[in-house]
């Protein structure tokens, strides 16, 4: 141990000098460090093999070379804090800046899936309305369909009575040709002007096949 606090560090067989920064503002614990390194004292000591050498301000003496070396790092190192607290400043505003616009945007994001969700239940609505519509529409095409059926049946029959009437009709002019017919229950009345159908209806008038 004796031996490791005697240890002198150098290089070369020459000590390593030092500079002291002193003279620090003095300001309450929790203050912001200011950190100025224009206001200082730089004390440096440069000791030789035989321990030559002294320490003490630069104003009072020492090697010139290294006072201004001293003062121009210092003057660089005040600049390069002095870069870094307005880059620290403009980053900050930056990410504040940041910050808020994902604010907006995640604002932006939640009203959007308000609206999805909203959209998708007026879509499922739709589609149940759609399949409600498609059923509806089935049942009326299914009862123009059997409309059409008796339509075409009631027409059928039309035909088949005056068929028949007209025939017994021949017939009965054919046995007394002196019956005269005021009323034919087949002419087309007023009434029934607005209803689409043939005035004429072809028959068969020839006469009915022998009974046996």
């Amino acid at each position: 141990m004796k031996e490791l606090c005697g240890m002198r560090l150098g290089k070369d067989g020459w000590d390593y000098h030092a500079i002291r920064v002193s003279e620090q503002l003095e300001c309450a614990f929790n203050a912001p460090l200011e950190v100025d390194l224009t206001q200082r004292h730089i004390y440096f000591a440069i000791r030789s093999p035989d321990g030559s050498g002294g320490e003490g301000p630069s104003a009072d003496g020492g090697n010139p070379n290294a006072v201004a070396l001293a003062k121009r790092q210092a003057v660089e190192a005040q600049a390069l804090v002095e870069n870094i607290k307005i880059e620290l400043e403009e980053a900050t505003r930056e990410w504040e800046s940041l910050e808020k616009e994902m604010g907006k945007v995640q604002g932006t994001l939640s009203d959007l899936r308000g609206q999805l969700g909203e959209t998708g239940s007026q879509l499922a609505d739709y589609r149940e309305q759609l399949v409600d519509f498609e059923e509806q529409l089935r049942n009326i095409q299914t009862q123009v369909r059997e409309m059409e059926d008796e339509l075409l049946k009631l027409t059928r029959a039309m035909v088949s009575l005056e068929y028949d009437y007209q025939l017994a009709l021949a017939r009965l002019r054919a046995r007394h040709p002196g019956v005269e017919i005021k009323e034919d229950p087949f002419i087309l009345l007023p009434e029934d002007a607005d209803i689409p159908m043939a005035e004429e209806q072809p028959f068969d008038d020839s006469p009915p096949p022998i009974e046996e």
